[in-house]
């Protein structure tokens, strides 16, 4: 058949589904059902069915092994080869990540693996099953041809962690030339990571008496905000935060106030780029 436009919307007319089912189908790197038969499917639901990538199911894997998965994983995503390559992608843009990593003592970014396989092959040799990947929030499964691959391909890597400080989570920041992947790949609903509830916070709660909070946008930009917080000295006083969905919940909230009687919360994005909110208790 003959198509116009880009990729996606080829995508979408042969195989009959949204934009969203189109691009999970074309980053997961899985046939697609119809592109090659020179036809459009006359039943759009079917051809969806078809492109059905499973999704984690917080019931199916005991919540320590989820959690044993992502920490098996981020050891392999900062391997020192990788590690480096995130840095040095990260020192481009003017971030060094390395400051925020003598102040935390942990790895504040990863790499993703140059295989499109090259996680979930890491892991299956570890011990893990398919079940296990798909529900720790690492591996897309195709339900109708059976096929794994990696959830983050040609990315860098940034971790979210719990107050116990596991890593719940990782947000992958585009650094390929396709455009057609968004920029930001936030991590799915699992048994550990819930977007209502979990931020990514590179420094923890202010207890400053003038502490101020800074709800950003970007995960990159609440990284380089607490690299220059920690090389002013000021890294108790400025907790710069961002969350994975479009509002910032009462959970939330609360969680980046830290319990203070009063906090000084500014709110900046691209349309408004500054705004303050004073908390009082």
């Amino acid at each position: 058949m003959r198509a116009k436009g880009d990729v996606i919307q080829w995508a979408r007319e042969t195989e009959g589904v949204g934009v969203h089912d189109a691009i999970q189908a074309l980053d997961s790197r899985q046939p697609l059902t119809n592109a090659w038969a020179g036809h459009t499917p006359t039943d759009s639901r079917a051809a969806s069915r078809s492109l059905t990538v499973d999704h984690p199911d917080p019931d199916r894997t005991p919540t320590s092994r989820v959690l044993e998965a992502l920490q098996v994983a981020w050891e392999h995503y900062t391997t020192p080869d990788l590690h480096a390559a995130a840095v040095a992608y990260l020192a481009r843009r003017s971030i060094d990540v390395e400051v925020l990593e003598a102040h935390t003592l942990r790895t504040e970014t990863g790499h993703t693996p140059s295989q499109a396989e090259g996680l979930v092959t890491a892991l299956q040799a570890e011990g893990f099953n398919n079940n296990e990947l798909v529900d720790a929030g690492l591996a897309h499964r195709n339900t109708n041809h059976g096929t794994i691959s990696d959830f983050y391909r040609q990315r860098i890597l940034i971790p979210i962690r719990d107050d116990q400080q596991h890593v719940i989570g990782i947000i992958g920041r585009n650094i390929s030339d396709q455009q057609r992947w968004a920029k930001y790949k936030n991590p799915p609903r699992t048994a550990v990571y819930d977007k209502s509830i979990n931020l990514y916070q590179p420094l923890p709660a202010s207890t400053h008496p003038r502490g101020q909070v800074i709800v950003v946008e970007g995960t990159l930009d609440a990284m380089a905000i607490a690299v220059a917080a920690i090389r002013a000295g000021q890294a108790s006083r400025f907790c710069p935060v961002t969350q994975s969905g479009r509002e910032l919940s009462m959970l939330q909230f609360d969680q980046v106030i830290g319990g203070s009687s009063q906090m000084r919360v500014w709110v900046a994005s691209a349309g408004d780029p500054r705004v303050e909110v004073e908390v009082f208790r």
